[in-house]
């Protein structure tokens, strides 16, 4: 038997949404130029952005050197093998791989030769496995027989031993409630609709770290996580970009200070409302010593 495949798109979010956009044997592009085999009209679209080709292992999604990148499941990629279920996200668009496998029927053809050497091997083998199993089963005779005799001689030494001996049992703390919430902590379960949300933002997420707004880019991660609590990637893009930030701040910083070590206030001024825009949280240690540098630059103007 061999696999057949057929795939399509499901348009989830975007453009003609609820559109089943069907891939054909010589592949789908992706992009903004009329001239691909799906079109979107979006400015985060790249003339020529992405392309789906089928190849004996499979669907797979190549970018083509894109500005904004291809996402597959929240991951960015240059290049990935698609499976059924996967999200795939190109610019504002959304859709979800579908993949069908129909078995084909294949003609096998049989030479006279090569089917009377199978055959002799076939036999030659079950020969030896007749041969093997025979000795098996006379060891296991022979084994019963000598463990029967000195089985009267165990029972005559150790009779109230035998009957005696009982295995400790130690009693569990845990509930099988407790057990199963312990060993699979529950996720919370995303509607379509939440799904569709959770990935659109997430990806203006992305789009705002690639293009170096660190502050935007925190929002959208944290209002994703909001919709999905347990996404790693928007954790761990928090972190590393709250880290970031603070860097960020700190050079700032440093060059405001030698601005007005040297009396350029009016410079030192500019860099610390940088960190005013930047933090934008009035209650952030970094945003209230901007704050009060400032206050004390404009002092020095007079």
């Amino acid at each position: 038997m061999a696999l057949k495949a057929s795939a399509w798109l499901e348009v989830l979010e975007g453009q003609n949404k609820g559109d089943k956009i069907f891939i054909t044997s010589s592949g789908l592009s992706i992009g903004r130029k009329k001239e691909n085999d799906l079109v979107l009209e979006d400015p985060m679209v790249s003339r020529e952005h992405a392309r789906i080709e089928q190849d004996l292992s499979g669907f797979s999604i190549r970018d083509l050197g894109s500005k904004n990148g291809v996402f597959v499941n929240n991951n960015l990629v240059d290049s990935a093998s698609l499976k059924n279920g996967d999200i795939i996200r190109i610019g504002s668009s959304v859709f979800r791989f579908h993949m069908e496998e129909e078995k084909v029927e294949e003609k096998v053809v049989f030479e006279g030769k090569k089917e009377f050497l199978k055959k002799q091997k076939k036999t030659s083998l079950v020969r030896l496995m007749l041969y093997v199993l025979t000795a098996f089963l006379l060891i296991i005779v022979i084994f019963g027989l000598m463990s029967s005799k000195k089985a009267p001689e165990q029972t005559k030494t150790k009779p109230s031993e035998e009957r005696n001996v009982v295995e400790p049992v130690t009693p569990s703390t845990q509930t099988p409630s407790e057990k199963t919430s312990q060993e699979t902590p529950s996720k919370k379960e995303l509607t379509e609709e939440e799904k569709v949300r959770f990935n659109s933002i997430y990806q203006q997420a992305e789009i705002a770290y690639f293009q170096g707004s660190y502050a935007e880019a925190i929002n959208y991660f944290k209002e994703a996580l909001s919709i999905n609590p347990d996404c790693e990637p928007c954790k761990k893009r928090i972190d590393e970009l709250n880290k970031k930030l603070v860097e960020i701040i700190k050079e700032i910083d440093k060059r405001a200070h030698e601005f007005f070590e040297s009396l350029q206030y009016e410079r030192a001024i500019d860099e610390w409302q940088r960190i005013l825009d930047i933090v934008k949280d009035p209650n952030n240690q970094y945003y209230i010593e901007a704050k009060k540098n400032i206050e004390r630059a404009k002092e020095r103007l007079g």
